[in-house]
């Protein structure tokens, strides 16, 4: 099962939300938390949503991040099979929790111990 804080964001606009409805990434940043005692790195993505006529700017915040991989940016990052598995049935360690990709074209892909919805708008 995957626990996702603050999903309710989402749920409350679009109630039958999906991972693979964020279709483009249009502002990511990674970086180090050097307070943190681990220097963990974490991912703050912004993605667009359209919902039948209505476009949505979401953000998302993923902690600790590992195995990172981004290929071919280029203006937009377009995403076009997006998704995010729990691994915790597999019985991988604490901050491999989720697994974060994109199934269609493999543009992106980490692991993360959390994730965070930030906003919708």
């Amino acid at each position: 099962m995957i626990c996702i804080k603050h999903m309710e964001k989402i749920m409350n606009i679009i109630s039958d939300f999906k991972f693979s409805d964020l279709n483009r990434i249009i502002h990511f940043s990674y970086y180090v938390d050097q307070f943190d005692y681990d220097n963990t790195s974490n991912i703050e993505a912004c993605f667009m949503l359209k919902n039948y006529l209505q476009e949505f700017k979401v953000c998302i915040k993923f902690y600790n991040v590992s195995k990172f991989k981004l290929d071919e940016v280029s203006k937009v990052i377009c995403i076009s099979g997006f998704d995010i598995e729990s691994m915790k049935e597999r019985g991988w360690d604490r901050s491999q929790k989720y697994h974060v990709f994109d199934y269609e074209n493999d543009t992106i892909e980490f692991f993360c111990e959390s994730i965070e919805v930030v906003s919708v708008e």
